[in-house]
């Protein structure tokens, strides 16, 4: 950036700066950008605090100075700016002043060349080592203050665009860094979101097997089941068709003679058992409850059968019995009796 200022004869008293001494860099972290402004502003009040000579004439610039450095060739914009920066006072400068009395011989000098890589603006005179260098005029004065402010006007706006180009970045970079963090919030956020619907889909899963295995347990117990209730509905025909055979429902004209004489046998020996079985309640009957009638076990005994002579039947019971409820025999007469 500095590399674009022409190299120039300088005045005779004024002190003589290099190009290479004008460094702006652009830096990444703030450190680095504070560093480098703090250089670009201590190279502006070097070129600054020069002492410029008073001409004869008219005054080009006013003679006003602040600490020390003239601001006069800097804008209004750029003089408060430097006002208000906090920087230290730089070493005291070499200045040269007019001399006294008449020419003054200057001892011979050579002179530096700047470094290859941009053609110079101007070509600089070139002197011998045996030859002094020319004196500066007033006008080769006025054209260098000129040259050197419009110089000195271009670097401040360039380091202000690019101090306001920092800003920007920086700006920039801190908005891109703000994004960043909330795109990983809702990142992580996501990445929760997916955790808690994975766990959901985990016992939805858990259920939906669970749900299976009931589904396969209730579809075997109801296998089970229906072979259960074909095997009592087997059970239950075999069970009716031998209540028919017992009680004579069944169709016995087309049953073999051995099943029929099975069939006698088995109903006469059942009917033995029958027989014997109520007359030994109706013993149990007469001997607890003498006093009570055998058929209705509520009224108590007051008729008398004969021929057998029991007296187990009240007035009510005996009109419907025709044989004895003791031994069986058929009931010829019965008379009551009372107060027996």
């Amino acid at each position: 950036m500095g590399n674009d200022i022409p190299d120039l004869p300088p005045p005779n008293d004024a002190t003589f700066i290099d190009e290479n001494d004008i460094v702006l860099s652009f830096a990444d972290d703030e450190d680095d950008v504070r560093d480098s402004q703090d250089d670009g502003d201590r190279t502006v009040l070097r070129l600054l605090s020069t002492h410029l000579p008073r001409s004869p004439g008219p005054q080009l610039v006013d003679s006003r100075q602040t600490h020390g450095r003239s601001f006069e060739l800097l804008s209004p914009e750029h003089q408060r700016w430097y006002a208000s920066r906090d920087i230290p006072e730089l070493p005291p400068q070499r200045t040269f002043f007019e001399p006294r009395g008449g020419a003054v011989k200057h001892r011979p000098r050579l002179r530096a060349r700047s470094l290859p890589g941009q053609a110079p603006a101007a070509i600089p005179p070139s002197f011998s080592a045996s030859e002094p260098e020319a004196e500066p005029t007033t006008s080769t004065v006025a054209s260098s203050v000129g040259s050197m402010s419009s110089r000195l006007e271009a670097s401040l706006a360039r380091n202000l665009a690019l101090t306001q180009q920092v800003k920007r970045l920086s700006w920039d970079y801190e908005k891109l860094s703000v994004q960043l963090l909330q795109v990983h919030r809702q990142a992580e956020a996501h990445g929760h979101a997916v955790e808690r619907e994975m766990e959901r889909t985990r016992k939805l899963s858990r259920k939906l097997e669970l749900v299976a295995e009931r589904y396969r347990v209730t579809n075997e117990g109801y296998a089970v089941l229906k072979q259960n209730l074909n095997a009592m509905r087997v059970q239950l025909h075999a069970i009716g068709t031998e209540k028919q055979k017992l009680t004579g429902d069944g169709a016995y004209h087309v049953m073999a003679v051995p099943d029929l004489e099975a069939l006698e046998k088995t109903l006469e020996f059942s009917l033995t058992k029958v027989r014997h079985a109520l007359r030994q309640q109706y013993r149990d009957a007469v001997d607890g409850q003498r006093e009570t009638c055998v058929v209705c076990l509520h009224e108590q005994v007051s008729i008398v059968l004969l021929p057998c002579r029991h007296r187990v039947l009240c007035a009510s019971c005996a009109v419907r019995v025709q044989a004895c409820p003791v031994d069986r025999v058929e009931i010829t007469d019965m008379f009551p009796t009372f107060g027996m």
